[in-house]
């Protein structure tokens, strides 16, 4: 919920409990105290409940953005890993014995 949002409804909310407290004051006036602490309820239920959702997005979004900027800079170490798991020993090793003489001799 916008700010704006929370605004107009809690100045909607306290009209109309004001107008409800006026009536209720000339009925009885222990009455008035319980438009006001269903507005009281309703503004602090408005207030706090949008903070914890949009602390939520926000945390979202800064997981997700740095979550794929991790897979974009380790792409290379996680498809090597990947590529080692799918291989079986023999394969392994010659693999292994392969990227040795690769580097040794300077080979791209």
């Amino acid at each position: 919920m916008s700010y704006n949002s929370k605004q107009n409804t809690t100045i909607f909310i306290w009209i109309a409990t004001t107008i409800i407290s006026i009536f209720s004051l000339m009925s009885e006036g222990w009455v008035v105290s319980i438009p006001l602490g269903v507005a009281l309820f309703a503004t602090v239920a408005i207030w706090t409940s949008g903070n914890e959702s949009e602390a939520k997005n926000q945390k979202n979004q800064t997981s997700s953005s740095s979550s794929s900027t991790e897979k974009r800079g380790d792409s290379t170490a996680y498809t090597m890993a990947l590529l080692m798991e799918m291989m079986d020993e023999d394969e392994r090793e010659e693999f292994k014995s392969q990227l040795k003489r690769r580097i040794l001799s300077g080979d791209k």
